[in-house]
């Protein structure tokens, strides 16, 4: 018996270590299906955060709107704003410990153009060459105030590990591009590696070593993304100490209770994204511009910032005056705040020419089913609507099935909801996709065809004087809210439960905030002050 107690002691004593040796911090956030792995095909804002954390950009934007060196040491542009040379920093190295040069970069510049997917438009006419070993130039046809910014959505990846993964497929010696191989796995030189991922179920990344950029004491080790999560079981889990971040997609009831919760605490992201309700241009009746018109006029936006209010301190919104949030360059702060005017609407529904054939249609709100606050959203607009005389029917749609119905304008619904993000630092990357040759995806759902717009984006594209630029986009604001292609809701506070050991500085502090989706959610630079 002794015997066997002092077996029992050695192994507690051996254990103990064993398992204070596997200790780790973890961080676990919901997000909505699907999470996309393939950094090229990322378009929304779970597969932002997910390359951010696993990729590098050439450039980063800072807090303050400059820019600055990530994989790239330096860089110079040509005189007349068409040419820019990249030098890379020496000695980064990929999760499989090679090391990157400028072949890295132009096989993802090539990668992105040919699958023409994600933000391959935004590179499309532009073409790469390599300098020398750690040198790269990118050359325009013209110059393009916004390309600079737009590389933060170029991820750079491990070429060679790609290249011997590649399957068959259409484009020709790079077979399928990696794609099968980058679905589950990574190439890239983030702070973190892919350890699992099952795009509608869960992903999962690990902290790698010796990061070239500085990581947090604390930083989590482990990072657990959970797509779909139920907002009972948020509440549940958090309030157990089970879950450390939600999506911002839950109801302002969830916050509320979640706020009373002493383990958790509310924070926001502020200035960068809105909520916008694209409006089908080319399907009657809201093919009409007297019809849209009259829509936007009839919109309680009051009520509407009531549904994010949270506690009587705290609402997850503000009011809205243009076709841009208040962080980006060229916010035109001098429009005034949209209002509901009922006069007004009618006024201009008289002018529609389907102002006597009302009866004949019944308008198709959609909202996405994963989003619960956005039904009400069209059930406000729903009642709304009826004040004018428009008759309208609410459809829950699931996220994917929403997303394929904007590649087809007989498709897209009439009045769709998208909560809207910068997508790179730059107006561009949200008043960019108002231009007549950016149709067929949900980015663009309003379907717009208008000379004028596609005229100010491509000066405002081409003006690299700063003062000049900002009166274009000012101009372009408001030719887009003349042509009503949208309702803007509300500009976003969105909102964020997490726990109260976790440290989210560029959330927690509104200076470190960069206008970029996903950007903020960069997690080596997080804490999250408990093992497990």
């Amino acid at each position: 018996m002794r015997g066997l107690l002092k077996i029992i002691a050695v192994a507690m004593v051996l254990i103990v270590p064993a398992t204070q040796a596997f200790a780790e911090r973890v961080l676990r956030l919901d997000e909505v299906p699907i999470g996309e792995l393939d950094p090229h095909k990322a378009l929304d804002f779970i597969d932002s955060i997910i390359l951010f954390n696993i990729y590098d950009v050439l450039i980063w934007p800072s807090p303050s709107g400059a820019f600055e060196g990530q994989l790239a040491e330096s860089w110079n542009v040509s005189a007349d704003g068409t040419a820019y040379t990249f030098t890379l920093r020496p000695g980064i190295k990929f999760h499989d410990d090679s090391e990157l040069n400028a072949d890295d970069v132009v096989y993802s510049f090539n990668r992105s153009v040919a699958l023409a997917q994600g933000y391959a438009g935004l590179y499309s006419s532009s073409k790469v060459e390599k300098v020398s070993g750690m040198q790269v130039r990118f050359t325009l046809p013209s110059a393009n105030s916004a390309f600079l910014a737009s590389l933060v959505r170029l991820a750079i990846l491990n070429s060679d590990l790609v290249k011997k993964n590649q399957e068959s497929g259409d484009f020709g010696d790079n077979g399928d591009y990696g794609q099968a191989f980058l679905s589950v796995n990574d190439a890239g030189t983030g702070p973190y590696r892919v350890d699992s991922h099952k795009m509608q179920e869960l992903t999962v990344l690990r902290l790698t070593d010796n990061y070239f950029e500085p990581v947090a004491a604390k930083a989590p080790d482990t990072i657990r993304i959970r797509y779909g999560l139920e907002s009972a079981s948020l509440r549940t889990l958090m309030a157990r100490g089970n879950h450390e971040l939600s999506s911002q997609w839950h109801s302002p009831e969830v916050f509320r209770a979640l706020e009373r919760e002493d383990n958790v605490e509310l924070t926001t992201e502020s200035g960068v994204g809105y909520l916008v309700l694209p409006i089908n241009t080319q399907k009657p009746p809201t093919d009409d511009v007297h019809f849209r018109r009259a829509m936007a006029l009839a919109v309680d936006y009051a009520a509407m910032l009531s549904i994010e209010r949270v506690s009587d301190d705290l609402t997850a919104a503000q009011r809205s005056r243009t076709a841009l949030p208040s962080a980006l360059f060229g916010y035109d702060k001098d429009a005034p705040v949209f209002e509901q005017n009922l006069e007004a609407a009618r006024a201009e529904l008289a002018k529609s020419k389907y102002a006597n054939r009302l009866d004949e249609f019944e308008i198709e709100l959609a909202w996405v089913a994963a989003v619960a606050k956005e039904e009400k959203v069209a059930f406000l607009l729903q009642q709304n609507f009826a004040q004018i005389g428009i008759k309208s029917k609410v459809v829950k749609v699931p996220w994917v099935l929403f997303a394929d119905r904007a590649s087809s304008i007989e498709a897209t619904p009439h009045v769709g909801q998208l909560y809207f993000s910068a997508t790179y630092p730059d107006p561009l990357s949200l008043l960019g996709d108002y231009h007549s040759s950016v149709r067929g995806s949900y980015l663009s759902m309003w379907w717009l065809n208008d000379s004028e717009v596609d005229r100010l984006i491509d000066a405002v594209k081409a003006e690299i004087d700063d003062n000049k630029r900002e009166d274009l986009l000012k101009q372009l604001q408001r030719r887009i809210i003349d042509l009503a292609p949208a309702i803007y809701a509300y500009e976003t506070e969105a909102l964020f439960a997490k726990a109260s050991y976790v440290s989210a500085p560029s959330l927690d502090d509104k200076s470190l905030t960069v206008p970029v989706m996903g950007g903020n959610f960069r997690f080596h630079t997080w804490s999250v002050d408990r093992e497990q």
